[in-house]
């Protein structure tokens, strides 16, 4: 998709579905998100400016900058040890050394199966700054909803739609400012289009709302750590594909796997 928009064009785009499809949800279930304190409200749109707004599109330039295994190898080490250090500095949060075991073989798994190719873009400082961000911007997101998820009556459905809210509020300014466009770059046949729209049903709104939900249960940097073990899933799906996993991969899963069964068990 990163080849038909601009970085900040992507992220609009995902995000403006998204609220469509939460809308068009709510509606026929009808969920009166808005009947909640201002203050719960305020911060969690907050939230999505920063977590979804800048930060998926830092990730997206990092993406444009470094490849995407470069982008991953960084944002997905340092997001959950960035969410780890804010939710015990900020709330006194700490996890369990079975916990902290458990992420550490999340994160040495998630780098071991991202790795590095040869003929991979190589490590761009801009690059990194950006993947760096988009980390810093993920794990404050997860840890405002963390305080409201646990400390108000919001469901994780609603505290959802208020964080792509914020963010649909601010990507388009930023793009008005930028001269960018929701148009994409060249004209995209159906199947294109239907790629597109499974990728951000998938991705965006299932992924924010199982975000929230992992969030409302889970410690701060326990369920970021939990989140980067997506490029498992990524490895599975290619291998479906044909694509070739070496070993080192394969261990890869393996450590992150045994972590996500600490974690759990």
């Amino acid at each position: 998709m990163a080849l038909y928009w601009t970085p900040v064009g992507l992220a609009t785009l995902k995000s403006v579905v998204a609220v469509a499809l939460f809308l068009t949800w709510f509606a026929l279930q009808g969920v009166r998100f808005w009947e909640h304190e201002l203050e719960t409200v305020l911060w969690l749109f907050g939230s999505g400016i920063v977590g979804i707004a800048i930060g998926d599109s830092a990730l997206f330039y990092a993406l444009y900058r470094m490849g995407e295994r470069n982008t991953l190898l960084v944002a997905e080490t340092a997001a959950p040890v960035l969410a780890v250090s804010f939710a015990f500095l900020l709330l006194a949060e700490s996890i369990s050394l079975q916990q902290i075991l458990g992420v550490a073989l999340v994160i040495i798994g998630v780098d071991a199966v991202i790795g590095l190719r040869r003929g991979s873009k190589q490590f761009d400082k801009v690059g990194v700054l950006w993947a760096l961000l988009a980390a810093a911007c993920q794990a404050s997101g997860v840890l405002v909803s963390r305080v409201f998820l646990t400390q108000t009556d919001i469901s994780a459905e609603e505290s959802a739609l208020w964080r792509l809210l914020g963010a649909t509020v601010v990507l388009p300014l930023w793009m008005w400012l930028r001269n960018d466009s929701l148009v994409p770059a060249r004209s995209l046949g159906p199947a294109v289009w239907c790629r597109v729209t499974a990728a951000i049903f998938i991705g965006t709104f299932l992924g924010v709302l199982f975000l929230q939900s992992a969030v409302q249960r889970l410690p701060a940097g326990v369920a970021q750590a939990l989140i980067a073990t997506s490029i498992i899933f990524a490895t599975a799906i290619g291998v479906a594909y044909g694509e070739r996993v070496d070993r080192r991969q394969w261990l890869g899963v393996a450590l992150a796997v045994a972590g996500v069964a600490v974690v759990v068990l």
